[in-house]
């Protein structure tokens, strides 16, 4: 009984061996076949289409890119044709008069002196918006820059610009009255007049020497005088 057994057992292996072959083969086919469907048309199709997919989008945001391009270029050219097309003020001719470059140049080329024939007012500028800043005296030299505006000219008095009223400027030193100066002609008043043409007298005189005979509208303070052409 034992030999039987064996010799059955003996028998079945090749059957088993003849199954498996066959099953062997069709794994090997199954593999194969999945292998050819993952990567069969439609794997291509899907990538072309996703390539497509990215083209599209670059391609649109290439255009975005453009056109904002494009715009921010437009409102750039608006933005300097606005600013190009702006309208400037044009200065007043006062104002070009007042400029710091127009006075300092006055400044710098002044060279004319003249002397004031009167106290005069110093303006700031030569219209009706001229601020009064100070006098200057009778009798002083000036620098006169040669420009001038309406009824005033500009001076130079301690390397600053001002506008002074014209016609009273002169190229000689003007005489200047003073009840404290000395009276040279020889001249006198009569005694008993009051102080005040004995000031006058004395401010004629020493400011005009050449004139040697004073008197009043009622002709009671006459003055005697060496003998000479009589002025009043």
């Amino acid at each position: 009984m034992a030999t039987s057994h064996k010799r059955e057992t003996a028998r079945r292996k090749p059957r088993a061996a003849a199954i498996a072959g066959p099953l062997a083969v069709l794994a090997t086919g199954a593999a194969v076949t999945i292998g050819v469907l993952a990567n069969g048309p439609s794997s291509s199709l899907t990538a072309l289409d996703s390539t497509k997919a990215a083209a599209d989008l670059g391609s649109v945001a290439g255009d975005r890119q453009a056109a904002e391009k494009d715009t921010t270029h437009e409102r750039e050219v608006v933005s300097r044709d606005v600013v190009d097309r702006t309208p400037l003020v044009a200065l007043s001719p006062v104002e070009q008069l007042m400029t710091d470059d127009a006075v300092a140049k006055a400044i710098n080329s002044a060279s004319t002196k003249l002397w004031t024939t009167e106290v005069l007012n110093l303006w700031s500028r030569p219209d009706d918006q001229a601020k009064n800043t100070g006098e200057v005296d009778e009798a002083e030299r000036v620098l006169a820059t040669g420009r001038s505006f309406g009824d005033r000219v500009e001076i130079v008095v301690d390397d600053k610009a001002y506008w002074v009223t014209a016609g009273y400027l002169d190229d000689e030193k003007p005489a200047i009255a003073s009840v404290d100066g000395q009276c040279t002609n020889g001249t006198t008043v009569d005694s008993g007049v009051s102080a005040s043409i004995v000031k006058i007298h004395q401010a004629v005189c020493s400011g005009w020497p050449s004139i040697s005979t004073y008197g009043t509208l009622r002709g009671a303070a006459a003055t005697t005088a060496p003998a000479g052409p009589s002025t009043s």
